[in-house]
């Protein structure tokens, strides 16, 4: 089911916050960067046979999310 609102999202997304940021907003980026990173560490979590190396993939899969989550909600962030 297609939903449309005839209005367009003039190029805007909301943050986790509600807040409204541009589409090309470098915190986007970052977050579909750090998304593809953390779905990266996942497929090499299957494929590891170590014990000791898949758990540190884990720990650093869990960080990149709290990262992730940090800079899609947009409250934590600074003005630079």
């Amino acid at each position: 089911m297609k939903v449309y609102t005839k209005h367009g999202d003039k190029g805007m997304t909301s943050l986790a916050s509600g807040m409204q940021i541009f589409k090309s907003d470098e915190r986007v980026e970052a977050m579909g960067d750090l998304d593809e990173l953390t779905s990266q560490i996942g497929l090499a979590k299957v494929l590891v046979r170590d014990d000791s190396l898949r758990a540190g993939l884990q720990r650093v899969q869990k960080a990149l999310i709290t990262v992730m989550a940090s800079v899609a909600d947009g409250r934590t962030q600074k003005n630079v």
